[in-house]
């Protein structure tokens, strides 16, 4: 039970930057007069989790989160923004290539936000890590500190109602919501993004009753 809760946990996490992406693909298309579809909102979606790649390469590699993944390339804004909107300007057009840098720095802001731990927008020049709080060294961030215990971090972040859980997975409702509501009816617009929420809330609930004590949290 466990294991599922945390899978759930990690789905939300990624929740709010692939509503993010789907939200610059609908502000975007409007921008450029492009249609929007499904298929376009997934893929916005998509670039929106570009950077957390590395979560899934360190889950394929050893399943389990084991490094600060903010020192890996994907969170590095100043090769990552200019390579993504070249290869999708490449691929796909100026309309892609504005996408994937778009949704690329609205990643990398959010992860500048306190909760996120900053990180090193000016790598390879600096290695300290900077946030909406200023700049430390790369040793003292707060992601740093928290390396190898991602599900200790999940459990009181994620598992549980807290302020960035509640504010991230609404916010996120709410800007899938907008998006669909271009696509399909009144209906699915607000549907989906409320079982989100109730998706959410559930999970708070089954975790409140299986909850480990802290001297067996793995």
């Amino acid at each position: 039970m466990i294991s599922l809760l945390r899978l759930c946990g990690s789905a939300y996490v990624a929740f709010f930057d692939f509503s993010v992406g789907a939200f610059a693909v609908f502000v975007l298309s409007r921008l450029f007069k492009v249609d929007p579809s499904v298929g376009k909102y997934l893929l916005g979606g998509i670039l929106g989790l570009v950077p957390d790649f590395d979560v899934l390469y360190m889950y394929v590699r050893r399943g389990r989160v084991y490094d600060n993944h903010h020192e890996l390339l994907t969170h590095r804004p100043l090769i990552m923004i200019p390579l993504l909107f070249l290869l999708a300007g490449f691929l796909g057009g100026l309309f892609w290539a504005s996408v994937a840098a778009t949704c690329l720095l609205l990643h990398y802001i959010h992860d500048s936000h306190g909760w996120g731990g900053g990180l090193g927008w000016l790598w390879p020049f600096s290695s300290r890590y900077y946030s909406f709080k200023g700049s430390i060294e790369k040793e003292k961030s707060r992601i740093e500190r928290n390396r190898g215990k991602h599900n200790e971090w999940l459990a009181a972040t994620w598992l549980t109602p807290t302020p960035q859980s509640v504010t991230e997975v609404c916010i996120g409702a709410l800007l899938l919501g907008i998006s669909l509501d271009d696509l399909f009816s009144w209906r699915i617009a607000v549907g989906l993004p409320f079982l989100s929420i109730v998706g959410a809330v559930g999970m708070w609930f089954c975790y409140s009753t299986v909850r480990p004590s802290p001297t067996t949290t793995r």
